[in-house]
């Protein structure tokens, strides 16, 4: 009997969710409004004023010329998990986010373990996953410039930015490679640039200018939508975002400004929402990161602060937890503290998460949000001459990837750190750490897909397409590309699209390819 009560819990909690998502997705299909525009050359328009939320705050009432957003996130009882597949994952909340105020105590900092190899790995024996060729720019199609990229949800269209002539200009191509839509949206470079999570709506962000909003739609909807064009958003707010990302599961736009304020666009209400008391960090809010169960993290000066789950409608920033990093950051060389602020956040994909931080160029932080920081709290140096961190990807099993820029990957177990620590100390812990030199010269860019379980990085002259199996690092293909390194230019970025099949490279100068990535 117990049993089955159990299992028809689950049921009905199963279909609350399933219910959830089809309002979700409803939701962000009705926000791909079509506005009137002149042809995809024209100049971009300013959007509309938005509503906003009551307020008492004089920044508030100006915030009612424009529209965004950004919250924190808090986890319900039940909770769905998407990843970049589209598959749902249960989480039933079994454990628990601490919730109030925590400092994180002085401890040592431990020095990640050397690499045993020296030349860069690839592939042994046969490849087990070859790269198909779908797409190629170069700089007369895109400037001499950075670009910026990112996949539409299902992987059938990209966005792509840069300068052209000192112009940002966003085009829409298809999976192959056939232009779709271009907008030049005037002078300024991009800085980012991507799509809410149903894949309807881009969001780009311009130097100098601030934030647009681009209602694109899914390839059956671009006939539909073919007089839309990029709009601003409240460019008098949004030229100071120093932070912006989509949420996970809804179509809410989370923004930092460099004044440490914090706004949640909701684009299916049209609401721009300035929570200045609750939301208000003082000092720039420099990153950030979203659960997949809507609470929003954010880094600004010394502190992380964990929301409430954002709800979909009337979005509020209600603080949750928040973490003073003052201790720990005690025992960092002063070089690296006066660097500034986190520049980068991440929370692990299990619950309660772990929080990993960047601090300056070589020191990273780690946290557990459980509330028992003596085993959980971590501080991580890397070998000077391994080059400072370019960026880390969690994966499931409480395992981070660390990227450092002199080719390195190393790879931190936190599950088996925690152990360690609870066991034999400190020191023991850098035996849950393995370094691998991936690539010779630099490598710039790391990444992972939930969807394929398979990690991609960039650098030298080529990608890499990688698994983790058995504590060690496994090269599927390895691809060079017709790319020249020249003073001051590299390959920057790699992006998997959301189901884990294809990628996309972006460099310094202009040049951009896509592959499919195929299994042998």
């Amino acid at each position: 009997m117990a049993d089955d009560a159990v299992a028809a819990g689950l049921q009905s909690a199963r279909e609350v969710v399933d219910g959830a998502i089809s309002a979700a997705t409803a939701a962000a299909a009705s926000a791909a409004s079509s506005a009137a525009g002149s042809s995809s050359g024209d100049a971009p328009k300013e959007a509309p004023p938005a509503r906003t939320a009551p307020s008492s705050s004089a920044d508030d009432a100006a915030l009612g010329r424009g529209g965004a957003r950004t919250t924190p996130l808090t986890h319900p009882p039940l909770a769905v998990q998407h990843t970049e597949g589209g598959k749902q994952r249960l989480s039933l909340g079994l454990n628990k986010m601490a919730s109030g105020d925590h400092a994180l105590e002085a401890g040592d900092f431990i020095t990640t373990a050397r690499a045993q190899n020296e030349v860069a790995i690839t592939v042994r024996g046969a490849a087990k996953a070859r790269a198909r060729l779908l797409m190629k720019l170069t700089p007369a199609d895109l400037g001499v410039s950075s670009v910026k990229a990112a996949w539409q949800n299902g992987g059938a269209q990209i966005a792509v930015a840069s300068a052209v002539d000192g112009n940002c200009v966003v085009s829409l191509y298809g999976r192959k490679g056939d232009k779709l839509r271009v907008h030049n949206l005037g002078a300024g470079p991009p800085s980012w640039c991507d799509w809410d999570c149903a894949g309807h709506c881009l969001a780009l962000m311009q130097e100098g200018t601030g934030l647009y909003l681009w209602d694109v739609g899914m390839p059956e909807q671009l006939a539909a939508s073919e007089g839309n064009q990029p709009l601003r958003l409240c460019p008098s707010i949004t030229v100071a975002t120093s932070f912006c990302m989509w949420s996970r599961v809804h179509s809410q736009l989370a923004i930092g400004t460099q004044g440490g304020k914090v706004i949640v666009f909701n684009k299916k209400e049209g609401v721009m929402q300035l929570h200045d008391r609750k939301g208000k960090h003082g000092a720039a809010v420099t990153c950030g990161d979203w659960l997949f169960d809507n609470r929003l993290g954010l880094a600004s000066g010394t502190r992380v602060k964990i929301s409430k789950p954002v709800p979909e409608a009337g979005a509020q920033w209600e603080s949750y937890s928040k973490f003073k990093l003052s201790g720990m950051l005690s025992r960092v060389p002063r070089k690296f503290k006066d660097a500034g602020a986190p520049k980068l956040l991440s929370f692990s994909l299990k619950f309660p998460p772990f929080v990993a931080v960047c601090i300056g160029d070589n020191y990273m932080l780690v946290f557990g949000t459980s509330g028992h920081h003596a085993n959980e709290d971590v501080g991580l140096t890397f070998p000077d001459d391994y080059g400072p961190i370019t960026g880390f990807q969690w994966l499931e099993d409480d395992v981070v990837l660390v990227a450092l820029a002199n080719g390195y990957v190393t790879s931190v177990d936190f599950g088996a750190m925690v152990r360690m620590r609870q066991q034999h100390g400190l020191p023991e812990c850098v035996k849950a750490t393995g370094t691998t030199k991936v690539f010779n010269e630099y490598l710039k860019c790391l990444t992972y897909s939930t969807a394929s379980q398979k990690i991609a990085c960039v650098g030298d002259r080529g990608f890499k397409v990688i698994q983790r199996k058995e504590e060690e690092l496994e090269v599927l293909a390895d691809i060079s590309l017709d790319y020249e390194l020249t003073l001051g230019n590299c390959l920057e970025t790699i992006r998997w699209d959301s189901e884990g099949k294809a990628v996309c490279i972006c460099a310094t100068n202009g040049y951009m390819w896509t592959y499919d990535i195929l299994t042998q």
